[in-house]
C-alpha cells in the first residue's frame, strides 16, 4: 500500500475519502432510499426489458443519419476550437510565465471550466435559437478551460533539460515553448485530446435534450412518448459511435505509447 501510494498521495486520497463519507452523512444518504415505489419498479421493468428488443421507427430512421452527422459535426467543431484556444491559454498558464500574467489566466481558466456545458447551452440557445452554433459555443467554453489546464500541466511536467539548453543559447520564451517544451508534451496532449473527443461526442448528443437535432433529440422524444424500445435503439447507436471512436483513439494512443490522463 505504501509503495503504491507514497505519503503525500496517500494523505490526499484519505482526505478525499473522508470528505466523501462526511458529505454522504450530511445529505443523509441511506441504502433504504434506493427502494423504489411500486410504480417505479414497473417502469424500470418496462424500460430495461425494452433493451432486448431495440427498435427505430421508419420516421426515426429517416432522420438518424442526419442526427449522427450533426452530433459528430458539433463535437469536432467544438474540439477544434477548444484545442486552439486551450493551447493559446496554456502558454500563459505555464510555470515559466510571470505570476502577474499566469495567475489571471489560471483564474480565467478555472472560470471557463467551472460552468457545465448544459448551463452554457441554456444561455446561448436563448441568444441564438436552435442553432448548432449555440451547441458548439456551449461545448467550446468549458472544454477550452479544461484543455488549458491539462495542457499547461503536461508542459510544466516535461524534462526541463532541452528547454534550459535552448534558453541558454539565447532563444526567446515563445521559441523555447514552441521548439523544446511543446514537442516533449505533444504525445500526452494528443492522447488527452482524443479522450476529450469521446466526451465531446457524448456531450454533443446530450445537447439534443435542449432541442438541437442530435441523437439526444430523438432519444428524448422517444422517452417522452414512452417508446422505450426506440430509446434503446438510439442508445445503442450512440454506444456504437463512442466505441468506434474509442477504439480509433486507442490505436493512436498505442502508437504514441502513452496513456490517458483523465
Amino acid at each position: 500500500m505504501r509503495q503504491l501510494f507514497p505519503g503525500p498521495r496517500r494523505g490526499v486520497l484519505l482526505c478525499i475519502l473522508l470528505a466523501g463519507f462526511i458529505a454522504g452523512w450530511l445529505i443523509d444518504l441511506q441504502p433504504r432510499q434506493l427502494n423504489p415505489g411500486e410504480g417505479g419498479v414497473e417502469l424500470a421493468k418496462r424500460f430495461f426489458g425494452a433493451a432486448l428488443t431495440p427498435h427505430i421507427s421508419e420516421t426515426g430512421r429517416d432522420g438518424l443519419f442526419h442526427a449522427v452527422v450533426q452530433t459528430l459535426k458539433i463535437a469536432f467543431a467544438a474540439i477544434g476550437l477548444s484545442i486552439l484556444l486551450g493551447l493559446a491559454m496554456a502558454y500563459f498558464c505555464c510555470e515559466f510565465m510571470h505570476p502577474a500574467i499566469r495567475h489571471p489566466f489560471r483564474i480565467l481558466m478555472a472560470c471557463l471550466r467551472s460552468v457545465h456545458e448544459l448551463l452554457w447551452a441554456t444561455l446561448f440557445l436563448a441568444a441564438f435559437g436552435m442553432s448548432p452554433i449555440a451547441a458548439v459555443i456551449a461545448l467550446t467554453i468549458p472544454y477550452t478551460g479544461t484543455f488549458a489546464k491539462l495542457y499547461a500541466e503536461m508542459i510544466d511536467e516535461i524534462e526541463p533539460g532541452p528547454a534550459n539548453s535552448l534558453h541558454a543559447c539565447g532563444a526567446r520564451p515563445f521559441q523555447v515553448f514552441l521548439f523544446a517544451r511543446l514537442p516533449l508534451a505533444f504525445a500526452d496532449m494528443v492522447s488527452y485530446t482524443l479522450y476529450r473527443l469521446e466526451c465531446a461526442i457524448r456531450s454533443s448528443a446530450v445537447m439534443g435534450f435542449m432541442g438541437i437535432t442530435t441523437l439526444g433529440y430523438y432519444l428524448s422524444t422517444a422517452y417522452e412518448n414512452a417508446i422505450y424500445a426506440e430509446v434503446w435503439g438510439y442508445l445503442y447507436v450512440l454506444i456504437v459511435l463512442v466505441v468506434v471512436f474509442e477504439r480509433w483513439s486507442s490505436l493512436i494512443r498505442h502508437r504514441l505509447n502513452v496513456g490517458v490522463q483523465a
